[in-house]
């Protein structure tokens, strides 16, 4: 039988490749998705899922393809600081 949890992670990982994903079990029907920026500590977006929602490939597509949205679009209004060597020509 297929687990929520590692359903859900293996989605994530190829859905949101650039970005760093939390999962976190909230209670025996809930997990919680945190998605981070990838250079620097911000959590973009979150969402809470249950299993049966996890182990749903049609409904996992959907909420990944909507977390990618939202990450994306969070993600352009955060400055990244840049080294002090790259601003020297």
């Amino acid at each position: 039988m297929k687990n929520g949890l590692e359903c859900a992670g293996r989605a994530l990982g190829h859905g949101l490749a650039g970005y760093r994903v939390e999962l976190r079990r909230l209670n025996l029907n809930e997990i919680l998705i945190a998605v981070y920026h990838a250079q620097q500590s911000i959590k973009l977006t979150q969402r809470i899922v249950t299993n049966e929602q996890a182990t749903n490939p049609f409904l996992l597509n959907a909420v990944v393809a909507a977390m990618r949205v939202e990450a994306d679009t969070v993600g352009l209004f955060i400055e990244i600081p840049l080294a002090d060597d790259c601003l020297t020509a």
